[in-house]
């Protein structure tokens, strides 16, 4: 069950070049009236540190990550509204920028 604010991401079963996600939501995020598609990488290194065994390794843990069927996201993602720090608050720039000093006009 998908709660508010959570976004599931599933193996990329359409998955052809390394260029396209190992994983994806099944379906748009919607953040700030606006829906987006959510998709990640697994970073294992680059193409020259990477060897064919450490994917076929990563690809064995995504599947038993994902259960059988893959009736499970590997990740699920949290989002929460980021929260004003308390303190002082910062102070504010003039645009016009420092007010010059004039000297003593007296």
């Amino acid at each position: 069950m998908e709660r508010e604010n959570e976004i599931p991401l599933w193996i990329n079963e359409d998955r052809e070049k390394d260029t396209h996600p190992q994983l994806k939501a099944g379906s748009p995020v919607v953040v700030g009236g606006q829906e987006y598609w959510a998709n990640a990488w697994v970073n294992i290194g680059s193409s020259d540190d990477a060897t064919d065994e450490d994917r076929e390794q990563l690809a064995k843990i995504m599947t038993w990550l994902a259960g059988k069927n893959g009736k499970r996201p590997i990740i699920k993602v949290s989002l929460k509204p980021a929260e004003a720090k308390k303190g002082p608050a910062a102070p504010v720039a003039d645009p016009a920028g420092p007010v010059p000093n004039l000297g003593n006009p007296f």
